[in-house]
């Protein structure tokens, strides 16, 4: 016999855990995966939603699709990705270091239109090493290569050091950023850069989409899912996410905005990029509207220290 789901799962330890967090908010849909080992290997997404009865919630609908060839095909994806940024990283650098030295001792005794075009070059690739950069993070982050130095830090500390470092790009539109914290909150366990990086991100969206004079706020409280997990989030006054980016907001490559135009600057590897770093400290990332419909909320979750020393022991620190 074959046995039961859990008997046949690679990791059956965690296997309760993740199902128990399709309990965790019972009103919100959940999505996981599982990887089977009998009778054959094969990988199932597994997606819940609540039922619902008069106005309450009466249980779960559970779905499983078997979406093993979709992440086979990922995964060479992320192989070419990786290897590619490899390649690309090195002569890219020695590019960038040879385009300033011409520019540090030659700029002067240029044409105007020879500098700007030379200003234009170190510009450029300077945004593709940022980016083959990103596309090396996020590849390391799915492969579980990526350095994780997790430390005791104070949410209210870490945001209003997020908020100091934009604060220059904040005033060029005469936008209030402030930080908001629930008292007694308590300590969580991560990595401060890393999650900073993640802050630095959803920041940027918020000023880059939010009209001049406008309010941009930082908080933390306590998740409400009942959990010991601390809640971070970025509220802005922009224009909003419309339903159908959603799907595709926090994957590579993706890049929205109210109007084209919009779109134009940035990678649009800055979201994906914050997701695999808050799934790696054990959370989750999402976006919902704003108050009273106006502007988004990004919000993601981090466990609190005590259980970050439980339930994230078992993850290696390269």
């Amino acid at each position: 016999m074959i046995g039961t789901l859990e008997a046949r799962c690679d990791d059956r330890g965690s296997h309760r855990d993740k199902l128990s967090r399709h309990f965790e908010r019972l009103e919100d849909p959940h999505e996981d995966h599982l990887t089977l080992l009998l009778p054959v290997k094969r990988v199932l997404r597994r997606s819940s939603c609540p039922a619902w009865h008069h106005g309450r919630v009466v249980g779960r609908v559970f779905t499983y699709t078997d979406v093993t060839t979709e992440v086979e095909l990922d995964r060479l994806k992320s192989d070419f990705v990786s290897t590619a940024s490899h390649e690309l990283r090195t002569p890219l650098t020695s590019i960038h270091g040879a385009l300033q030295l011409a520019h540090a001792g030659s700029a002067d005794r240029m044409m105007p239109e020879d500098r700007e075009l030379l200003d234009i070059s170190i510009a450029s690739t300077e945004r593709l090493v940022r980016l083959v950069n990103r596309m090396l993070d996020i590849s390391k982050f799915e492969a579980g290569r990526m350095p994780v130095d997790f430390r005791s830090l104070e949410a209210e500390a870490m945001l209003t050091e997020a908020a100091r470092a934009m604060q220059g790009h904040a005033s060029t539109k005469q936008i209030e950023v402030s930080v908001t914290c629930q008292s007694d909150l308590g300590r969580l366990k991560g990595d401060q850069d890393l999650l900073l990086r993640v802050l630095a991100n959803l920041m940027s969206n918020a000023l880059k989409y939010s009209p001049d004079g406008s309010h941009v706020t930082l908080a933390a409280n306590r998740a409400g899912d009942g959990s010991d997990a601390i809640e971070i989030s970025v509220l802005d006054e922009g224009p909003g996410i419309t339903p159908d980016q959603l799907t595709r907001l926090f994957q590579p490559f993706s890049r929205v905005g109210a109007k084209e135009h919009d779109r134009r600057d940035g990678t649009g590897l800055g979201l994906a990029l914050s997701r695999a770093i808050v799934e790696q400290h054990g959370g989750r990332i999402w976006v919902e509207p704003g108050h009273n419909g106006v502007g988004s909320r990004f919000a993601f979750t981090i466990p609190s220290q005590c259980d970050q020393e439980t339930n994230l022991s078992h993850q290696a620190v390269a």
